[in-house]
């Protein structure tokens, strides 16, 4: 499948900010498609619809997506029968699960020494800001180590007493089946498009990232 990606530096975001809107000028599209830019931050979302409403008088028919969001969506768009990222692996859905874990006595299983004073003497309070920390670092392996976590899943024992009680947890989350959450959508959705003679359906007209000044591998290959 021919493919066009094009890389912009600069030192300014005013000058990034003229390639796009260059660019956007010189390729409309149709009024039934919808630009997708990809941004890091709320701020920057406001801040470029702003410049490109006053620059070019009109700034409709523009989404301004985050990274994770973004894959999220482009999964729906490309699933069987509308089906998308499993939501059970949410970031908010982690977070329930992994405290009801925790509720149940899992910190007293020999893997999880390390977090067994912490959770004794906890509270409901602390239980759930220790969930709410767990479920932000899964949510983030899902997008910057993904084969670390299908290895995980096909039974790897990490070294490190973090790591092995992490593994064991991200086992329980997904249970006897092959759930299919970020990181396995990635992986999927990735070899599918590569392998492909020409754009599955679904895909967006083009996609433009600005403003950012790094991203995990896999949402670069996926580009």
């Amino acid at each position: 499948m021919p493919v066009s990606l094009t890389l912009v530096t600069a030192d300014r975001v005013e000058l990034l900010a003229d390639r796009l809107i260059g660019d956007l000028g010189d390729r409309p599209l149709s009024v039934f498609e919808r630009d997708v830019i990809v941004v890091q931050s709320q701020g920057t979302a406001r801040w470029l619809r702003n410049t490109l409403a006053t620059r070019t008088g009109c700034a409709a028919s523009i989404e301004f997506p985050f990274p994770a969001s973004f894959c999220r969506d482009l999964a729906r768009a490309l699933g069987h029968d509308g089906e998308g990222v499993d939501p059970a692996f949410t970031r908010e859905a982690m977070t329930w699960r992994i405290l009801e874990l925790l509720g149940c006595g899992l910190a007293m299983e020999p893997a999880y020494a390390p977090l067994r004073r912490f959770v004794e003497n906890a509270d409901m309070r602390k239980q759930a800001g220790l969930a709410v920390r767990i479920a932000s670092r899964f949510d983030d392996y899902q997008m910057y180590r993904a084969g670390m976590l299908l290895a995980w899943e096909a039974g790897l024992v990490p070294d490190g007493a973090h790591a092995r009680w992490q593994a064991d947890l991200w086992r329980r989350l997904c249970g006897d089946g092959a759930p299919l959450h970020l990181a396995r959508w990635f992986t999927q959705a990735i070899e599918r498009i590569e392998g492909a003679a020409a754009a599955p359906a679904g895909l967006p007209p083009r996609i433009a990232v600005f403003g950012v000044s790094t991203l995990p591998p896999l949402f670069v290959r996926l580009l």
